[in-house]
């Protein structure tokens, strides 16, 4: 796994990066516009208020975000670059202490995967605090079940211990993956069983109206009268 690089989780509209990624660079914009991520989320601030100082000096909030940038290696222009571009970028962090719940991060995902659009999950390793959430949007909004999952982050490039300190990552967040994805399951099993359901009903309805239009066209052909 490049750490320089994006990711691509398989088949999946989820992508992964680290802050060693140059999303300023010409280059690497242009590859995310091939891959169709319009939006890229990032684990650190982005806005004054996430980084608890909105009440302070202009200087003073300068000075914090540009240190915090410059200690990751982060261009402070991205936000900027992707935004003239047509990429969107948006923090995941509320606060200096709190980041955005998973459920709100999958909300937003998926008004833009279900556009055919593709989403990127930056943090400083590119690998936990991204593959957290990248994690519950696999659980939540496709048909994998865990032992795909963590093939597809196996697939990606990380370990056995990466994947093991995502679900701790999500287990210290009081998210029980394994209930989601039985729930999900649940729920997909209960909308085949519908669908076949009224499938049966359209197709005996379609029976029985073939039979009416037969015996119609054989009470015509003999005036409407029985034949003995």
């Amino acid at each position: 796994m490049d750490p320089k690089k994006p990711v691509r989780l398989g088949g999946t509209p989820v992508f992964l990066a680290s802050t060693k990624v140059n999303l300023a660079d010409p280059d690497t914009i242009n590859w995310l516009k091939a891959s169709k991520i319009t939006r890229v989320f990032c684990l650190f601030p982005l806005k004054p208020e996430q980084f608890g100082t909105l009440n302070k000096d202009v200087k003073e909030v300068f000075h914090t975000m540009s240190r915090m940038y410059e200690r990751l290696g982060i261009d402070p222009h991205f936000a900027a670059k992707l935004s003239s571009a047509g990429i969107t970028a948006k923090s995941l962090g509320r606060n200096p202490k709190t980041l955005r719940s998973y459920r709100s991060f999958l909300r937003e995902s998926l008004g833009v995967t279900r556009k055919g659009k593709s989403i990127l999950v930056q943090c400083e390793g590119g690998k936990h605090m991204s593959g957290a959430y990248a994690m519950f949007y696999l659980a939540s909004a496709t048909r994998m079940d865990l032992g795909k999952i963590r093939e597809t982050f196996y697939r990606a490039g990380l370990t056995g211990g990466d994947v093991t300190r995502i679900e701790q990552s999500l287990k210290s967040a009081k998210v029980d993956i394994r209930e989601i994805i039985e729930t999900k399951t649940a729920k997909v099993r209960i909308a085949a069983q519908i669908k076949a359901m009224l499938q049966a009903k359209k197709r005996k309805k379609k029976k029985r109206k073939t039979k009416r239009v037969a015996h119609r066209r054989r009470a015509g052909k003999t005036g409407g009268r029985r034949i003995k």
